[in-house]
């Protein structure tokens, strides 16, 4: 099943419909068509806003926030904001999930295209933009040649003196506007910055979790994209060799250092296989019941042995196997090998620093 949000997020960027609407925006408010600078990601776009608002404030010693930039003054911008026929609840829900996944995306595109946004916003802007403190009529009449050597000047001084134009932070003026393949825009006087869709498929699980076995869970335009199964986040590398090559073994399995991506991997692999894989040596069970749904719960306390170390030296290890009380998801918690940990609730207690007396749970999750 895929969602409302995953649907409009994966819209295509309708550029005869984006235009007429953004003349029409500005012109119910009494402005010209600004010029429309594009991008495909979301840094870039915030990279371009930067270097404008620096430009044209060196430019114009009486240029303030508010002459330059009507984000707040666009009364009719809600007529662009609207993603669907939604109401109520759903509505909320939908604008929820756009915005994480928005986020999720410019993380994505801020830690590998660094490179990609300088290039990509030195070329839009640099086309049109007077370099700072030069006289219209001079630069009218200067040479091309001039005029590019003054533009590489201008863009160098601006970026290399202005090391906070790297910090993208969240911007007043911005607007999600997830509709027709926009993810978002910046309005300003005589310029607005687009950020063309570059969400090509979302896949996703029955609960609407970001989710898939088989490949990313995002894809982008480029090819590129993220790894989640069960809404948790995997890197390419350890996602691969669990699900696609699949050669990932159960002593790698329980060195995963995060939990959520550990219970993924030793469910996706098997208990069964774990087990028989370290040759684990049970110690401990206890049975109970849940207080939630009164259904049978289950802990398992094992021990395995496993050489490790340059010299291959070997070494015992615990686990204790918890499940939850409500949703029944197993997790694996190592344990040290102590006296404590000889029986199923006193490894839990040690993992809450307590004794098996002080561990008293209501509800385990």
């Amino acid at each position: 099943m895929t969602s409302e949000a995953a649907n409009i997020l994966s819209k295509q960027y309708d550029e005869n419909y984006i235009n007429r609407e953004i003349e029409d925006i500005y012109n119910k408010n009494g402005l010209n068509k600004p010029k429309l600078l594009i991008f495909d990601n979301i840094p870039a776009c915030k990279l371009a806003y930067k270097f404008l608002l620096i430009h044209l404030n060196n430019n114009s010693k009486n240029l303030t926030d508010e002459h330059l930039m009507i984000g707040n003054k666009l009364n009719n911008l809600h007529d662009f904001k609207k993603i669907a026929d939604l109401g109520g609840k759903s509505a909320s829900q939908t604008y929820s999930r756009i915005f994480n996944i928005i986020k999720i995306t410019e993380n994505y595109y801020e830690q590998y295209n660094m490179l990609t946004f300088l290039s990509d916003v030195k070329t839009q802007l640099l086309k049109d933009l007077r370099p700072n403190n030069i006289d219209k009529d001079k630069w009218d009449h200067a040479s091309e040649e001039t005029k590019n050597i003054r533009k590489e000047r201008d863009w160098n001084n601006i970026i290399n003196s202005n090391v906070n134009i790297f910090e993208f932070k969240f911007i007043d003026h911005i607007n999600y506007i997830p509709h027709n393949g926009v993810l978002l825009g910046i309005f300003l006087r005589d310029y607005c910055i687009l950020c063309k869709n570059p969400i090509k498929i979302i896949h996703e699980d029955e609960i609407e979790r970001l989710h898939s076995t088989e490949g990313y869970a995002i894809e982008f335009i480029d090819s590129s994209g993220i790894n989640f199964v069960n809404g948790i986040k995997f890197n390419p590398d350890l996602y691969s060799r669990i699900f696609i090559k699949r050669d990932i073994i159960g002593k790698e399995i329980l060195s995963i250092e995060n939990v959520e991506q550990r219970a993924i991997a030793i469910q996706f692999f098997g208990y069964d296989k774990l087990i028989k894989e370290l040759n684990a040596k049970i110690l401990d069970v206890k049975d109970e019941f849940s207080s939630i749904d009164n259904m049978p719960i289950s802990y398992e306390l094992y021990e395995f042995e496993m050489k490790v170390g340059r010299f291959e030296t070997l070494r015992k290890f615990r686990f204790v196997k918890v499940e939850d009380y409500s949703t029944h998801k197993k997790v694996t918690l190592g344990v040290p090998i102590s006296e404590q940990t000889n029986t199923c609730i006193g490894a839990i207690a040690w993992t809450f620093g307590m004794t098996e007396e002080e561990y008293k749970p209501e509800i385990q999750t």
